[in-house]
């Protein structure tokens, strides 16, 4: 299920900063598989080590901030339903 920004509610303070830290944690992801790329071509290992830990790490950050994002979602669609059951109640 995507997310798509036409999506979210236009008041929503919470989902405007978890947009804006999954936006830069896939900036830091691309900037480390970047920094691996380069370290490889170096063919330089301690770099690459690094590079690749670093890469992980703002994978995993990333993973983690769109699992927010989509659960953060899932609450605003569950308050919505709610809110029609209570007016076609």
């Amino acid at each position: 299920m995507a997310i798509e920004a036409a999506e979210k509610p236009e008041s929503c303070f919470e989902c405007d900063r978890l947009f804006e830290e999954y936006a830069d944690s896939i900036n830091t992801h691309l900037e480390a598989v970047r920094g691996s790329h380069s370290a490889a071509e170096g063919q330089n290992r301690a770099a690459l080590a690094e590079s690749e830990r670093l890469e992980n790490q703002a994978l995993q950050k990333r993973q983690n901030l769109r699992r927010t994002l989509m659960e953060h979602e899932v609450n605003h669609l569950i308050y919505d339903l709610r809110m029609r059951q209570q007016i076609s109640d």
